[in-house]
């Protein structure tokens, strides 16, 4: 399985990492800020905790609201020393982000390594057919600060496309506003891998 490999990949970093900082029988500890209980990413972080712990390295797993607050912990918390990004996110905030303190730190940290290609799914009733067609609707893409929310609003201004309305819900609350009668033109932006109920 694809996942698996990238966990070893990630474990021997985190191993080549700990050595140099640690007596080879000593203890590491480390920590990587994720995204939500009911997203991948935090189900990726226990995976990660539970393969590397019998080689001595303690990880301890952070959920967050996003990726913005992923980066800021990256640079602001002695602790956690990972965080899980949409490389897209990171480009986004360093070059586009109009918070010159988010700007500054996005351009301080890097890519350890890609996990894996997401993509991006689009929701919404049968008579939308284009990307386009999102021009003067209702369109629900997350929360402010997540990954979705700023691929949502890339995605938007390379297409020029201008929604009539931007509504920053989670993806269950837009899914139930979606399948609601009355909420005629609402969708969901969202990216792979968030919990869809």
């Amino acid at each position: 399985m694809r996942i698996r490999f990238w966990i070893a990949i990630l474990a021997g970093i985190v191993l080549s990492a700990g050595t140099a900082a640690a007596a080879p029988s000593a203890p590491v500890d480390i920590g990587i800020i994720t995204g939500s209980e009911k997203g991948t990413y935090y189900q990726f972080g226990l995976n990660l905790k539970t393969l590397v712990k019998p080689h001595g390295i303690n990880v301890t797993v952070a959920t967050s609201k996003g990726s913005v607050e992923n980066i800021f912990a990256v640079y602001q918390r002695p602790a956690i020393k990972l965080g899980i990004v949409q490389s897209d996110v990171l480009n986004f905030v360093a070059r586009v982000e109009t918070d010159p303190a988010l700007k500054r730190i996005a351009k301080k940290i890097r890519m350890v390594f890609p996990l894996y290609n997401e993509e991006i799914h689009i929701l919404g009733r049968k008579n939308i057919a284009d990307f386009d067609e999102l021009a003067d609707k209702r369109v629900a893409i997350g929360r402010e600060g997540s990954g979705t929310y700023l691929t949502a609003r890339l995605l938007f201004k390379v297409a020029e496309v201008e929604p009539r309305q931007i509504v920053n819900i989670d993806t269950d609350e837009a899914l139930a506003e979606l399948k609601a009668p009355h909420r005629r033109d609402v969708l969901c932006c969202r990216r792979a891998g968030e919990a869809l109920r």
